[in-house]
């Protein structure tokens, strides 16, 4: 697997997502490498940004810790060609049938074969809960998955009515 993004012609490779689990046309989101300031993976949601990974760290993006503990997800490397072009490649062992889904629903997820279960696994996804989309909760909200409502006001500001 390859994506490659080039900063001056802003020429992308992408992942799509399918419209519906059901329809195989092209749907709203897709995903791959924004390669401005320091390389970073995003999902965009019609072109504007719904998730990103955080900044890639030289083995790993800082925002998706289970790069450097899952076996799946290593592998990842990021090359700067020094033209403004990035690749992130993914050199894995032939023994595991991997596979990334982003769904109709902007999750990216990511998938192995169990052979003794004889189908798919997932091992992965992003975003994992709701404050990890982009803007959830405005410009001043905090983001908490753990309450009811998510969003609050940072202290000082109040919703707009």
């Amino acid at each position: 697997m390859r994506f490659i993004a080039n900063a001056r012609t802003g020429n992308k490779t992408l992942l799509t997502s399918w419209r519906s689990s059901s329809d195989p046309s092209v749907g709203n989101f897709s995903a791959g490498v924004n390669p401005l300031g320091i390389p970073e993976f995003f999902i965009w949601y019609n072109g504007l940004p719904f998730w990103c990974s955080g900044p890639w760290g030289g083995q790993n993006f800082i925002g998706i810790p289970e790069m450097s503990t899952s076996v799946y997800l290593r592998g990842f490397t990021l090359q700067d060609e020094g033209d403004g072009t990035f690749i992130l490649s993914l050199v894995q062992d032939p023994a595991y049938r991997l596979t990334y889904v982003l769904t109709s629903r902007g999750k990216l997820t990511e998938q192995y074969w169990d052979y003794g279960k004889q189908g798919w696994e997932y091992t992965w996804e992003a975003p994992s809960t709701e404050c990890d989309i982009h803007g959830k909760c405005g410009p001043f909200g905090s983001c908490d998955a753990q309450n009811s409502p998510i969003c609050t006001c940072l202290k000082g500001k109040e919703v707009d009515k």
